[in-house]
């Protein structure tokens, strides 16, 4: 997905915030054209050097473009020089824009090969603190208060998007092997933080991510609802009232870039999910659905193709004056398209159709 690609070379910037001190010296620009620009593909276009101290150096400008076509502009960067009396090294900057090039789908992105140096981010640069006040790429809603630190076995990332409050923390606990946690909230406080935990190994074919959660429905729902309304999706009129799951999931990324990723779920209901849909302000419809085998999702990225299979539910449907109406699905099967196929039982008046 265009969003995927560019967002995993965002997340190289925090990697080029922290190294770009490293190699002040003599001319800026000859010094940053490091091999962590280039392996990105990645070279400085633009450069305002405004004060350059001995125990920090201040950028009012940095452009730098990517092979690509897709520019990276950073205002007001603050970077530490030598020494730091705390043994912490602070990088600031103000704003953190993307613009994205047309034509920048033509050549796959090593996705795999972003993660993994990611992960290695804390060997190289341990006690770092990166924090930016606002991270823009449209279309997408702007990320504000984003800050990364490390120590030397474990790195965190905090944000906000309008009224999503972001947290994630990736420990090294062996060779090649990772475990993470990912945090998220709404504004408002309603849904209280919700969390997924992943375990992260690096392979010799590429990243295989694994993990689980408690998913709290109503909560979730609040979440993804904001999430869609801050890219500009207008979600259908749900809003679910109770429900308890339990998530389970694996991933696998290729090195290989051509090849596409792919990710395997499963969602088994533990309690009854029970929710509402206005398919028209004056019509709604209840619903609560029982299973006790849990959906299936398939999908592939960045060529997204999605299916998802469940054997049996029951369900009871209220609409207008038909109260509490019995109906009972089996094999469904809903792939990218979108199109769906199921068998149905529904019993109205002890009559069976």
């Amino acid at each position: 997905m265009k969003v995927t690609k560019y967002l995993a070379i965002a997340l190289a910037i925090v990697a080029i915030l922290a190294s770009i001190a490293w190699f002040l010296r003599g001319t800026i620009i000859q010094r940053i054209s490091n091999p962590i620009l280039l392996e990105y593909g990645l070279e400085v276009t633009d450069v305002s050097l405004d004060a350059l101290a001995t125990s920090n150096a201040t950028v009012s400008y940095l452009e730098l473009e990517h092979e690509n076509g897709t520019t990276i502009a950073i205002d007001d960067l603050t970077l530490p020089i030598g020494k730091s009396p705390t043994g912490i090294k602070t990088f600031t900057a103000e704003k953190v824009t993307i613009v994205a090039s047309p034509a920048s789908d033509i050549e796959p992105l090593a996705m795999a090969q972003v993660i993994g140096q990611l992960l290695l981010l804390p060997n190289g640069l341990p006690n770092t603190v990166v924090d930016v006040a606002q991270f823009s790429m449209a279309p997408y809603s702007t990320v504000r208060d984003l800050q990364w630190v490390t120590t030397e076995t474990k790195q965190t990332l905090t944000a906000s998007m309008d009224s999503i409050y972001l947290s994630a923390e990736v420990v090294r606990i062996a060779h090649a092997s990772y475990e993470g946690l990912v945090s998220v909230r709404d504004a408002s406080g309603t849904s209280g933080k919700q969390s997924i935990t992943v375990s992260i190994q690096q392979t010799n074919t590429g990243i295989s991510l694994s993990g689980a959660s408690a998913l709290d429905l109503p909560a979730w729902t609040s979440i993804l609802t904001s999430i869609s309304a801050s890219l500009g999706i207008t979600p259908a009129s749900v809003e679910v009232e109770t429900g308890a799951a339990e998530l389970q999931f694996d991933a696998e990324i290729l090195n290989d870039a051509r090849r596409t990723a792919s990710v395997n779920a499963y969602i088994t209901l533990s309690t009854p999910l029970q929710f509402t849909y206005s398919g028209t302000p004056d019509v709604v419809s209840s619903v609560s659905i029982e299973s006790a085998n849990p959906i299936e999702l398939k999908a592939t990225f960045p060529q997204v193709q999605w299916s998802i299979n469940q054997q049996q539910a029951s369900l009871r449907v209220s609409y207008g004056q038909w109260n509490e109406i019995p109906v009972s699905v089996s094999n469904v099967t809903c792939e990218s398209g979108p199109s769906c196929f199921m068998n149905i039982d529904l019993a109205v008046d002890a009559a069976d159709l």
